[in-house]
């Protein structure tokens, strides 16, 4: 499903979402070993502290989505500038709480190379098209705060489940 309109979260699903949607693990070493024994397709992280982590540990996402924030407060300088020269081709989107620009499925399908997405408003729930177009056998990564980093393995059973997800929003309207 490719949305045609922004999509917006509804009421009944954001206590659903806030359950992690993948497997979560707290130990970076663990998580850096796992994402090299697999080798995937394509690697994306979403979130700062994320993706700090993975480029401390020398993992480059194919894809990093970030907003210089982390748990709703702006990065501390070191943190930006690791995220700002990383060797990344970079594109921005516009993206409200609790919505998702239609806009963001074109950037996955389209990425190539490694790609910084900044995105402008929150990028929480852009895990969901970055499985949506992840081939099988890539990683997505994201942090659940208060419990450690989720690891979405991507399989056609995890994109069905998400397309499952996905159509319950609504339409908001034009990007």
């Amino acid at each position: 499903m490719r949305p045609k309109h922004v999509l917006e979260l509804p009421e009944d699903l954001r206590k659903e979402l806030k359950k992690p949607l993948g497997v979560v693990k707290k130990d970076f070493e663990e998580i850096a070993n796992f994402i090299r024994e697999r080798n995937p397709p394509r690697i994306v992280s979403v979130g700062d502290f994320v993706s700090v982590k993975l480029l401390e540990k020398e993992i480059f996402p194919d894809i990093l989505v970030i907003d210089f924030k982390i748990e709703r407060a702006d990065v501390l300088q070191p943190v930006l500038n690791m995220l700002r020269n990383a060797p990344y081709q970079e594109t921005r989107i516009k993206n409200a709480a609790g919505t998702l620009n239609p806009a963001l499925w074109d950037i996955f399908e389209k990425a190539s190379g490694k790609m910084r997405v900044i995105v402008e408003g929150e990028e929480d729930l852009v895990t969901i098209p970055a499985v949506l177009t992840s081939p099988i056998g890539s990683i997505v990564i994201y942090g659940q705060p208060g419990e450690g980093t989720v690891i979405i393995e991507v399989t056609e059973e995890k994109k069905r489940e998400f397309e499952k997800i996905l159509k319950r929003f609504t339409s908001a309207g034009s990007p």
